[in-house]
């Protein structure tokens, strides 16, 4: 997966962009509200405002297939420059908005990144009213009828696998398929019955909600190899819960933040071999000559990184805001942690 150079050049100038802009707000609103302590695990709460966000992301999807026809249309350079520019732009608000919706989805599957990564291996979800027109109407309904806390994967990246995720006060988890015509759902036990009834094997979908249904249940990895439509053998993995406390280091970031919010740029070691580096290109850009800031800022920074960076003998992971543009046929990366 690349994202070649004048790819990340087109959305990071995003960021000085008004159209583009324009919906910040909304944005940070949204994050902050499912980010509340007492509501974020609250299902009725959370219910509710996963039935607006569907509206949301039904609206940007229609904007981006509406624009794409009308770019087909006999228009002017400078109308077919602006829907470009316009497909971009609501693009990159469903990926800021399924980050979101991600962020709901790890927090309440206790960032439990074996069975995510389960979730993630299916099919892209494709457009909403691709589905069906209806679709969006009977993701709400059920949203209001099944009790407990419930996401819809079709909001997310990461949840691939069924339509709905059901979870339980207890821990309990369960996934839904919901049925064509929209009038029940297929749960794990439906899907079984069904296979014994008919004497037949699973399907590609059935097997997919099976295989991360039996590891949410068994802590275990099970999954069939298939040859010729047979069961030739299993690819198993046991899923094992450390014992230590992984730092977030928060307050230290925030304070990064602000200060790279009035300085353009900042950095901290916030532990032995955890370095971060934070640069506001929204700051850096309002400055009167930004290419030369910005270097000033580089040169500066290579002052104070701690010295294990420089050993060019060390190995270094780095993460970086880069990675959540990377995609591949359209699609954007699904095992970030949001």
């Amino acid at each position: 997966m690349v994202l070649f150079k004048e790819e990340f050049i087109k959305r990071a100038s995003l960021i000085s962009n008004k159209n583009y802009t324009q919906q910040l707000g909304y944005f940070t609103k949204l994050l902050r509200k499912t980010r509340l302590p007492y509501l974020k695990y609250n299902g009725f709460f959370m219910g509710a405002m996963q039935m607006n966000m569907l509206d949301h992301l039904f609206a940007f999807q229609e904007t981006i297939s509406t624009s794409k026809k009308q770019i087909l249309g006999n228009i002017t350079s400078k109308e077919r420059s602006f829907l470009n520019e316009k497909i971009l732009i609501t693009k990159e608000w469903i990926r800021v908005f399924q980050t979101i919706s991600d962020g709901i989805a790890w927090r309440n599957l206790k960032f439990n990144r074996p069975i995510l990564r389960l979730f993630s291996e299916n099919m892209p979800a494709g457009h909403l009213k691709q589905v069906d027109q209806d679709y969006v109407s009977r993701l709400k309904s059920y949203l209001g009828k099944i009790p407990n806390f419930v996401i819809v994967n079709d909001l997310t990246r990461c949840l691939r696998v069924s339509d709905l995720t059901r979870i339980f006060p207890s821990g309990r988890i369960l996934l839904y398929e919901i049925k064509k015509s929209g009038k029940r759902v297929k749960d794990i036990d439906f899907v079984l019955t069904e296979t014994i009834k008919h004497k037949r094997f699973f399907s590609k979908q059935e097997l997919k909600q099976w295989v991360v249904q039996s590891a949410i249940m068994d802590k275990k990895i099970n999954i069939p190899a298939l040859e010729g439509g047979k069961i030739k053998d299993n690819l198993k993995a046991e899923i094992v819960d450390s014992n230590f406390k992984i730092k977030t280091h928060f307050r230290s970031i925030k304070k990064l933040i602000r200060k790279a919010d009035k300085h353009g740029y900042s950095q901290l070691e916030v532990e032995k071999g955890y370095f971060i580096e934070i640069f506001a290109h929204d700051q850096i850009l309002k400055k009167e000559d930004p290419p030369k800031e910005l270097k000033l800022i580089l040169e500066e920074t290579k002052k104070n990184i701690p010295s294990w960076v420089k050993d060019k003998t060390t190995k270094i992971i780095t993460l970086s805001n880069y990675d959540s543009f990377i995609q591949e046929n359209g699609q954007y990366a699904r095992n970030f942690t949001p």
